[in-house]
């Protein structure tokens, strides 16, 4: 197989895919990379509870902007980085409010304004173990935030907290479809020292209907280890700001998740990719449900391939 032909096949499986994910099974050949851009639109209407109720406390709307850039160190090391700007807004008759005397360092967010700021920046490592026929990429992710922001907000920007990420990704391609998806655990920073450790799971099945328009579906699960249930009736009784996780409940809260949605990737030129993807949360306790989220976004490919990565006989 000549130079040219593996090197498409890379590049393709990279660019095709969306940003989210990239072809993270796969890595790019050493002295390649990508760079992507990537708007996210989210709207929450409702929050879940302990016992997966849905109530509807107000709404947060996210608009976020996602810089990403990976590059192949080596045929079997891949550097990836990201950091995300995110500007939201709560509106609702049911803002946080910090029980008793707030400390000198809150800020009310929930006011009905937007408020924007960079959220965490991650760093990831992954090494190819191997490729064909079923590729098999074990990482490492450091996520830390980017300064102290607050977190006790409907429309916080995040939970603030380090975490560090150990799994793998694993993927499959016949033909024009192609399986992959991560498995993960989460190490979460301590807060008023109690911990609350998380496990995703990620799946993505993709059609390449055309040489260079791909179809795809997904789904995201979240599964927490540890914390706190928010718990519905206290809400509805005015009691649950007596707990003394309640500023920290974001950060410390049991939250699992199940989120499903689609997409398409087209590809205008060798190195250049566009992608968008719809996304909603089908089930989940004790965090938010996502009535959609939109994302679109634009990637980049660069560099030229100067190692071999192992693929299949001919």
């Amino acid at each position: 197989m000549t130079l040219a032909l593996r090197k498409a096949l890379v590049v393709a499986a990279i660019l095709l895919l969306p940003s989210r994910a990239h072809a993270q099974p796969w890595l790019p050949p050493e002295g390649t990379g990508a760079v992507s851009v990537v708007y996210h639109h989210v709207f929450v209407q409702d929050h879940l509870f302990a016992k997966g109720e849905r109530f509807d406390v107000g709404h947060v709307r996210s608009q976020v902007a996602l810089a990403d850039f990976e590059f192949g160190i080596t045929d079997r090391v891949a550097i990836r980085t990201a950091i995300p700007y995110i500007a939201t807004k709560y509106t609702g008759a049911r803002p946080h409010l910090y029980p008793g005397t707030p400390p000198p360092d809150f800020h009310e967010l929930d006011d009905g304004t937007t408020h924007a700021a960079f959220q965490d920046f991650r760093v990831e490592a992954r090494y190819g173990m191997r490729e064909f026929p079923v590729a098999i990429a074990p990482f490492v992710m450091l996520s830390v935030p980017t300064h102290d922001y607050e977190i006790f907000a409907h429309s916080a920007i995040g939970l603030g907290l380090k975490e560090l990420q150990l799994g793998t990704y694993a993927g499959f391609l016949r033909g024009r479809l192609s399986i992959q998806g991560r498995a993960a655990f989460g190490l979460m920073e301590s807060v008023i020292n109690r911990r609350r450790n998380r496990s995703v799971i990620d799946t993505e099945i993709g059609w390449e209907a055309r040489r260079n328009l791909r179809f795809m579906v997904f789904e995201a699960a979240q599964i927490s280890h540890g914390g706190v249930d928010l718990e519905l009736q206290e809400l509805l009784d005015r009691t649950i700001a007596s707990h003394d996780w309640w500023p920290h409940h974001d950060q410390l809260a049991r939250a699992n998740s199940v989120n499903i949605g689609g997409g398409v990737g087209i590809r205008l030129t060798q190195n250049v990719a566009l992608q968008a993807a719809l996304l909603h949360t089908v089930s989940g306790i004790n965090g938010h449900a996502v009535k959609y989220g939109i994302t679109a976004g634009t990637t980049w490919g660069f560099g030229a391939a100067r190692g071999l990565h192992t693929l299949p006989r001919q």
